[in-house]
């Protein structure tokens, strides 16, 4: 009787690890690295990203660091692409993008199935030639996707 109790309770611990090692397999970020100019997948849309370089979008302020954005939807299902899911690293900062209201930017768009968008975004960065800009793309929260890629754009 002991015994059988010992087996039910070493199978639940040994049930229990198999569950958290699948959940952890399935939750792990996919860091992908990506050079300047080259095309990758995060969750269902392929994306191609270019630094503009400087954008001047008011005379008053110094140029900011600009990019276009190419997402491409390759599946069956329409897909949604935010400006939220980009981040630049620059200065050892992290920085969301800013919508400046010109026509062309990235805010939120639904990319049809075969469909490829190019729009451009900007970040509150003054551009400086020798900085090091690295772009991370993160999946939104509906494309349930591990995948993470960091862009190296600049002064690589």
């Amino acid at each position: 009787m002991v015994s059988a109790g010992i087996v039910i309770l070493l199978g639940g611990v040994v049930a229990s690890m198999a569950v958290a090692i699948y959940v952890y397999s399935e939750e792990r970020v996919n860091l992908v690295e990506v050079g300047p100019g080259e095309r990758f997948t995060v969750g269902p849309l392929a994306f191609l990203i270019t630094l503009d370089g400087p954008r001047e979008v008011d005379p008053d302020s110094a140029p900011l660091v600009g990019i276009t954005v190419t997402a491409e939807n390759p599946g069956r299902a329409e897909v949604s692409v935010s400006g939220g899911q980009f981040h630049l690293e620059a200065g050892g900062k992290r920085h969301q993008p800013v919508n400046m209201g010109l026509e062309g930017d990235l805010l939120r768009h639904v990319v049809g199935p075969g469909e490829q968008i190019t729009r451009s975004t900007q970040f509150d960065v003054p551009y400086d030639p020798g900085e090091r800009y690295d772009l991370l793309v993160r999946p939104l929260k509906e494309h349930a996707s591990g995948d993470v890629a960091r862009i190296c754009l600049a002064n690589c």
